[in-house]
């Protein structure tokens, strides 16, 4: 089911996550996704509980399950059969593993919106700021997607990168360490270039690993 694997990827959330916030199994949750057979309140109770988390209270299972059946529905295609996603696997490996960033205006709209730390800018500026800040930070950086899907226009990738610290980081003078760092971009498209972005990764975790912290678990 397309639309809900829309909400459960707007929060950035696991199938496995999903089900355990839910109450219920990842399995379930598959099975959900999948259009499986599945009684009408175990749904609500799914859908209620992304519509929770988002902040949504005017909706109706019925006119949720019609929404998902029209034809102008969103559309999720995984991996190779994306043309978006391919093009921010390639922004990632150009620009961060291959050093490129004279290359980012190929792949951004001037105007673009970027979300990243809890803060919002825009212009193209930041994505350059950005990159110029991360490669001065990190070389090598080695990158990798784990995941990646669209639902139309939206390209949702789960990252994992590996880079070692050889310039300032968050006044951190170069330690030589590699950190390893696990985070979730998001990307719009339109015609060809992101127009809209977030990056989402924790950064308490690169500062914990740069100066030997252990890390904090709950």
């Amino acid at each position: 089911m397309d639309k809900l694997v829309a909400l459960r990827t707007q929060l950035a959330l696991t199938q496995k996550q999903a089900g355990k916030l839910s109450g219920y199994s990842e399995r379930l949750i598959r099975k959900l996704e999948r259009n499986g057979s599945v009684r009408s309140q175990t749904l609500h109770d799914v859908v209620q509980c992304y519509h929770k988390q988002l902040s949504i209270e005017d909706w109706n299972l019925e006119n949720f399950i019609d929404v998902d059946r029209r034809s102008d529905a969103p559309k999720t295609l995984q991996g190779d059969e994306c043309p978006n996603c391919q093009l921010l696997r390639e922004y990632f490996d150009t620009v961060y593993c291959k050093r490129q960033k004279e290359k980012i205006d190929d792949y951004c709209c001037q105007n673009i919106r970027f979300t990243g730390e809890g803060a919002s800018r825009t212009g193209i500026d930041v994505i350059h700021q950005r990159a110029e800040a991360l490669l001065g930070a990190f070389d090598p950086i080695e990158f990798k997607f784990e995941r990646i899907h669209s639902i139309d226009d939206i390209v949702y990738g789960f990252w994992f990168a590996r880079q070692k610290h050889v310039g300032d980081f968050f006044e951190i003078p170069p330690t030589g360490r590699w950190v390893e760092i696990r985070g979730n971009s998001v990307a719009q498209y339109a015609d060809g270039l992101v127009v809209d972005a977030e990056d989402h990764f924790d950064v308490e975790s690169v500062v914990r690993q740069l100066t030997g912290q252990e890390p904090r678990l709950i």
